[in-house]
């Protein structure tokens, strides 16, 4: 998510989503906006962030969204094997 203008995207207070492409030769951008699906729940980004509306959308254990389907183990493991998120 990048922060922009209410009036960029003003269904999510600003907010553009992104659908990203990892791959050995990089990141790219597959989709962005404000109606970006997310390719792991199969749903609009918007539609589980709608419940964080208090909290700008940002979702965060207690701001009301859905439990993502990992837990926060699996979330570190991928973490660990993403390059772009690796320390230098």
């Amino acid at each position: 998510m990048v922060k922009h203008p209410h009036e960029k995207f003003p269904k999510s207070n600003g907010w553009e989503f992104f659908a990203l492409e990892v791959s050995e030769a990089g990141t790219k951008i597959r989709d962005r906006g404000d109606n970006v699906v997310n390719l792991l729940l199969e749903t609009p980004c918007l539609t589980c962030h709608q419940p964080a509306t208090r909290f700008d959308f940002v979702c965060e254990k207690g701001h009301g969204c859905a439990p993502l389907p990992i837990d926060d183990q699996k979330i570190a493991e991928f973490q660990k094997a993403d390059l772009r998120c690796t320390k230098k």
